[in-house]
């Protein structure tokens, strides 16, 4: 009985269809709608859209084997109802309330609407909720991480491929559209521009182009939408091995539509609630700079929302205004009551050619934590640091050579050095990443927030910078297996600079990052009277684990020295429960250390610390 009614609806009998079925109400074939939806709503007379063949229904869950187990959508069987809609004479591909689960592209044919079931209550996409009964899901990209220690933790390279799905249409389709539609994670793209997730050659302004006609894209939910921009990982990216990083492509829109004459789109939603988004812990943009995950967001709402080209050789320039309206008859291109929500420094809506734009609402949001700001994946708007390596006024290189090493080091200078006063010293001991014999990059985090224009001039001091070799983890030589070799050769060099130079002995501080921070511990429980104050961050002492009792004894022997702990609560490299035991089993051995835990933030936390104006105060307050 169903066939019948659905034969019925193509063939536009509507009303005898309803006469020999009046109990069908309850299937949800008898729903399907046969209006003109956008002709309806701004009450449009003799339209272009009349021309889409609205009562010409099939119902996708009446083709055989289009919707199988699990509401998986067969692509090849929904490709052929759609060829065969299209040969007819056009139609309507109908999906009743529900969720479908796509594992590809989908392109439309000529004369073919794929449309869900109409909203029951809210019909305004601009509403506090609108809510859509068929939805389409497309697959998710899940970046991988493993685990190979205990606190290490690896991205893995997943292709492009296993995700963003486009919704396109076949080379010069006409008279084609969505409607009604709750789309996850499928970008609408009527331009084919010849980019596919996988291509990383091409940029995805370049590549071939198809001029549409006659679009319509009405009524939808959209989110979870983004194209990979195929030029990340850059070459300096692969050269590296950070083969997994992503960042999306900002002129890639939710809905992308270049038309010859006559295009559609209205009262839709888009971004309303991204989900998706995944952070990439450390992430490396091309000028060198790490990134905490909490910043290289891969944030499905960092994208234009609507772009909308018509007659592309026209010479119009295009406008990223949404509220004035362009000269196009009435109707023709019509981009209007849509809701688009899209990362700060994208454009809601993009526009060329006469189109009318009106009655639009949009929202910018940013990011929770903008310390950096990346732009485009690549570098970061902020460079600040990149002012140490090239300037030997503010840190110059030196090289103290022992029987065993060589220490490399750096001595950044304070601002009007005056030998005639004495100086704090800090000692700061960075991470794994800036391990070598460059002596260069352990200059690259953290330790710029102490070189910029009023850090110098308030708090001036000297900085001792050392570069842990390339065969120790550490300077404190591993993790596991502590030594103090190269330690003892790093404050070799460090007593000849405090001889040389106008230094105060009583005020010398040591901070560490990471790696350097679980030396910092190290050196705080093994030399305490060596330092007024220790600032460890992103790392902990390792008392809790093999020789629990002497590691216990060890931090006692810390329990004098003016402490400050910084940590990420969401730490991907070392949990933050360990600085938290570290801590605590500090104050039950007499000490009474600071402890600050960013919340939201990974390991990269010590770029929180620019922030935090009691910082510096505190620390160069600490006295022995």
């Amino acid at each position: 009985m169903k066939r019948l009614y659905s034969l019925f609806l193509r063939c536009g009998l509507l009303a005898l269809a309803v006469l020999i079925l009046p109990a069908a109400g309850s299937l949800a074939v008898a729903q399907a709608p046969v209006d003109n939806p956008v002709a309806a709503r701004y009450d449009l007379q003799d339209h272009w859209t009349d021309e889409i063949s609205w009562q010409q229904v099939v119902v996708a869950n009446e083709v055989e084997g289009l919707v199988g187990e699990g509401s998986v959508v067969d692509s090849a069987i929904m490709r052929q109802a759609m060829l065969d809609i299209s040969a007819d004479g056009g139609g309507v591909l109908y999906f009743p309330a529900g969720t479908y689960h796509f594992t590809s592209d989908l392109s439309i044919p000529t004369g073919v609407v794929l449309r869900g079931e109409s909203p029951a209550t809210e019909t305004e996409a601009k509403g506090v909720i609108y809510m859509l009964n068929t939805l389409f899901d497309f697959p998710k990209y899940k970046p991988t991480m493993s685990r190979q220690e205990m606190d290490t933790v690896v991205f893995v390279d997943i292709p492009n491929s296993t995700a963003f799905k486009l919704i396109t249409a076949d080379e010069g389709a006409e008279k084609i559209g969505l409607v009604n539609l709750d789309i996850n994670r499928g970008m609408i793209d009527f331009h084919n521009r010849g980019v596919m997730a996988d291509t990383s050659a091409q940029d995805y302004q370049t590549g071939t182009t198809s001029l549409y006609d006659k679009v319509v894209i009405y009524g939808n939910n959209q989110t979870n939408v983004a194209m990979p921009d195929p030029r990340i990982p850059s070459v300096n990216m692969r050269h590296i091995g950070q083969l997994w990083q992503r960042w999306p492509l900002h002129e890639a829109s939710n809905i992308n539509i270049m038309v010859k004459k006559y295009a559609i789109v209205a009262n839709n939603r888009l971004n309303d609630k991204v989900e998706d988004t995944f952070r990439q812990f450390g992430y490396l943009a091309d000028n060198g700079m790490n990134f905490d995950g909490a910043r290289a967001t891969f944030d499905y709402g960092d994208h234009n929302g609507i772009t909308v080209i018509q007659n592309p050789d026209a010479d119009d320039n295009a406008s990223a205004s949404v509220e004035n309206t362009g000269s196009a008859p009435a109707g023709e291109v019509m981009v209007k009551d849509n809701y688009v929500r899209v990362l700060s420094q994208n454009e809601p809506i993009v526009y060329k050619g006469d189109v009318e734009v009106a009655d639009n609402r949009t929202m910018l949001y940013d990011k929770e934590h903008e310390s950096y700001i990346m732009r485009d994946g690549r570098s970061t708007l902020y460079n600040d640091y990149l002012r140490l390596f090239p300037n030997p006024e503010i840190s110059t290189p030196h090289e103290f050579y022992t029987e065993t090493d060589t220490v490399r080091y750096r001595l950044i200078k304070p601002l009007n050095y005056d030998p005639a006063k004495e100086y704090p010293m800090v000692v700061y001991l960075h991470g794994s990443g800036e391990n070598g014999d460059d002596n260069k990059l352990q200059l690259r985090n953290f330790i710029w927030q102490f070189t910029t224009d009023e850090a110098r001039e308030e708090y001036p001091c000297f900085i001792f910078v050392p570069q842990c070799p390339w065969h120790m983890q550490t300077f404190t030589e591993s993790v596991e297996e502590v030594s103090f070799d190269y330690v003892d050769e790093v404050f070799m060099a460090l007593d000849e600079v405090n001889t040389t130079y106008s230094i105060d002995k009583k005020r010398q501080y040591l901070v560490g990052i990471s790696t350097g921070g679980w030396s910092t511990w190290e050196i705080i429980a093994n030399y305490p009277k060596r330092f007024a104050a220790a600032v460890p961050i992103a790392s902990y002492k390792r008392y809790n684990e093999w020789d629990k009792k002497e590691r216990k004894k060890e931090l006692r022997n810390a329990r004098k020295t003016a402490v400050w702990a910084f940590h990420g609560e969401i730490d991907e490299w070392v949990p933050s429960a360990f600085a938290r035991l570290s801590i605590a089993e500090l104050r039950a051995s007499g000490g009474k250390p600071k402890y600050t835990e960013f919340k939201g933030i990974g390991h990269l936390c010590w770029d929180e610390l620019q922030h935090m104006e009691e910082f510096m105060p505190w620390l160069f307050a600490q006295r022995k």
